[in-house]
């Protein structure tokens, strides 16, 4: 195994990082361009009152970005041309939730989180809304595709 050796995370050991990161590599072969922690809510609020964990913008490359500050985020939305790379109008995106354990709580955020991102982004086609967790709540899953809300749950997450 040339010294590298991974170990198995369980619910009491992980973290939403954690999940997210695994829940990246696993999409990876899907391409895409990924952002962490993109705030919402600047248009309604002047402020990032929210934040989506993960947003996927449809790309045959895969690419994963830094989180961004969230004055570049402003200028994107301001139409300055030297961030256009962060200007989401007129692209499909994904918007994301993470949890080690979703509950009902979730399906609220990413609801909420949706609308105040296409306020920020008026010509956004979110394609995709979703949970990925290390597990549910008893219940969640349903609740989450009454609502057209994806889950994907990751059970296993080595590192």
């Amino acid at each position: 195994m040339c010294g590298k050796h991974s170990t198995e995370k369980t619910g009491e050991n992980l973290s939403e990082e954690d999940v997210l990161n695994a829940f990246i590599l696993r999409m990876s072969s899907l391409g895409g361009v990924w952002f962490p922690q993109v705030p919402v809510g600047l248009r309604r609020y002047g402020y990032p009152k929210y934040v989506v964990d993960l947003v996927r913008v449809d790309s045959a490359k895969f690419k994963v970005h830094r989180r961004i500050s969230k004055r570049y985020w402003m200028k994107a939305m301001e139409g300055d041309s030297t961030y256009r790379d962060l200007d989401f109008n007129g692209k499909n995106v994904w918007l994301i939730e993470g949890k080690v354990v979703a509950g009902y709580g979730s399906v609220g955020q990413i609801l909420v989180y949706k609308e105040l991102f296409q306020e920020d982004w008026p010509r956004v086609k979110v394609a995709l809304l979703g949970i990925v967790a290390y597990k549910f709540e008893e219940g969640v899953k349903e609740a989450c595709s009454r609502n057209g809300i994806r889950v994907w749950e990751l059970g296993r997450i080595t590192s």
